[in-house]
């Protein structure tokens, strides 16, 4: 099951609200639907548990039984969808006379004053035509309209909510969207998706932490190839030298540095100054290091 599902299930479960938010939830899932007018409602869903609330709505606010139909999938289809309908006349002009002129007239005159009859309303919009991605692969958002109307309403009514929610148009459909994660979890907390909230919160943290080791991991990674190439060059820089001159060209102490450092090509300077039981620290080990290469420098302009 998708997560966009799995979040529409969540919403499905609360029915307690007043018959204000229920007359707004189901204006919302009314304007994302496929065909909403005065002579035929068609409501799809690629979740029964949608259809089946759509269907309940109906009937509780306007006392009218409504089936849910099962479209079987196609060839061209991925998987099965849930379509309530209704094709009667005058119950279709009943509806939308509610909300125009009727009953919920007032209701909707309270979109972006009223909080909760507004957020009802978008609990309604993302049950119709919402989708998430599932937070551990990605961040996003959407609301895809069929009609730029309702679209343009939805963005108006999310940011009387006071978020900042973005639009683009995709092929034939306009798009309502967000990308912040922050933003998508205060949307799915207010829509009434409180467990799928905390589970992006928690995705978002494990995703935080791996990318903070995986940061960590790369920047040791780095350092530890630093570290050999100097400790590579050191080594090359105390060969030449022996070539050209012999070990007893160097100081005493250069000497027994660079002996060290032949027999032990690759150790930190910090493992080598313990090592040498504090015969040396470990700035003194990397000047004296630094010394030999520029000796060996200076031979070979000589």
């Amino acid at each position: 099951m998708t997560f966009s599902n799995q979040v529409k299930i969540e919403i499905c479960e609360a029915y307690k609200m007043p018959d204000s938010c229920k007359a707004s939830l189901l204006y919302g899932l009314l304007c994302s639907a496929r065909a909403y007018s005065e002579r035929e409602i068609e409501f799809l869903s690629e979740c029964n548990e949608v259809a089946v609330y759509f269907s309940k709505l109906i009937g509780r606010l306007y006392r009218v039984n409504v089936p849910v139909l099962t479209l079987f999938a196609s060839k061209e289809q991925k998987r099965d969808l849930f379509q309530v309908k209704i094709d009667d006349a005058k119950i279709c002009k009943t509806i939308c006379d509610s909300f125009n002129c009727g009953k919920f007239s007032e209701t909707i005159g309270l979109l972006s004053l009223d909080e909760a009859i507004t957020w009802a309303y978008i609990k309604g919009v993302f049950l119709g035509c919402g989708s998430i991605a599932d937070p551990s692969a990605e961040y996003h958002l959407e609301l895809s309209f069929k009609n730029k109307n309702y679209a343009v309403f939805t963005q108006n009514m999310l940011t009387a909510l006071e978020f900042s929610p973005k639009s683009m148009i995709r092929r034939e459909s306009h798009i309502v969207y967000f990308k912040d994660s922050t933003a998508i979890e205060d949307v799915l907390t207010g829509i009434g998706a409180i467990k799928k909230s905390l589970e992006l919160m928690d995705s978002k943290v494990i995703k935080d932490l791996r990318n903070r080791i995986n940061r960590r991991n790369n920047c040791e990674t780095a350092n530890l190839k630093k570290t050999i190439n100097v400790a590579l060059n050191q080594v090359d820089a105390i060969n030449y030298i022996v070539s050209k001159r012999g070990m007893e060209f160097l100081p005493d102490d250069l000497q027994k540095i660079a002996l060290f450092r032949l027999e032990n090509p690759e150790m930190p300077l910090s493992e080598m100054a313990r090592e040498l039981n504090g015969q040396f620290s470990k700035s003194g080990i990397d000047r004296r290091l630094k010394k030999i290469v520029q000796i060996s420098e200076e031979l070979k302009q000589k």
